[in-house]
């Protein structure tokens, strides 16, 4: 008779709503890295010593970008998940988090989140509007 195999602990289950909140912590900085290129453009081309009003806009998102990234981030460790640094590759974005003592990666391959690049863009833009009469 053989001595039964080790067994590998299992890690917790995270709640679907923290992975949302997670996913977001991923996708966000993709939107801004774009504000950011986008901004650094438009004041490369703005001639004038005054802000051009489309790196202003930039801007206005930018900070507001920076602030959802900040308050997600806070919620999550209220929740008891870290999130670290993210890194990219050719197949994706990759955040690695610990939930409950254990250590996870949450994994993004690219193209499997543009539709909501474009509509976070296109919110953080003011483009949403309910109903424009």
């Amino acid at each position: 008779m053989s001595a039964p195999l080790p067994t590998r602990p299992v890690a917790p289950a995270v709640p679907a709503e923290h992975m949302h909140l997670i996913r977001n912590l991923v996708i966000l900085p993709v939107v801004l890295s774009a504000f950011e290129c986008d901004k650094m453009y438009f004041e490369k081309n703005h001639n004038s010593g005054v802000m051009s009003p489309y790196a202003a806009v930039a801007q206005r998102a930018i900070n507001r970008i920076q602030d959802d990234i900040d308050r997600l981030t806070d919620t999550l460790r209220q929740q008891g998940i870290e999130v670290y640094a993210e890194k990219r590759n050719q197949n994706g974005i990759n955040r690695v988090f610990n939930f409950q003592g254990s250590r996870n990666v949450y994994a993004l391959r690219w193209g499997a989140f543009d539709a909501e690049i474009d509509l976070l863009t296109n919110y953080y833009l003011g483009n949403l509007a309910e109903d424009e009469k």
